[in-house]
């Protein structure tokens, strides 16, 4: 996939940290494929994890991009 935008959001939908996910390979060979960022926040008031919350990525399958903390 291409880079795409990840952000952290408070209970209110509201960005708490916004950072960008560098281009993903696709796995041609069936296997997974990750990348890691990290957030320098200490913030308490984190709910969610969103991936491309303006969805620019083409996608087959979008309902795994929001993890609910």
């Amino acid at each position: 996939s291409e880079e795409t935008e990840v952000v952290l959001k408070d209970k209110k939908g509201r960005i708490v940290a916004r950072k960008t996910l560098p281009a993903i390979s696709a796995p041609n060979d069936l296997l997974p494929k990750t990348a890691r960022i990290t957030f320098d926040t200490n913030s308490k008031n984190i709910y969610s994890i969103e991936i491309d919350p303006g969805n620019k990525v083409k996608e087959i399958y979008k309902n795994n991009n929001t993890v609910v903390l």
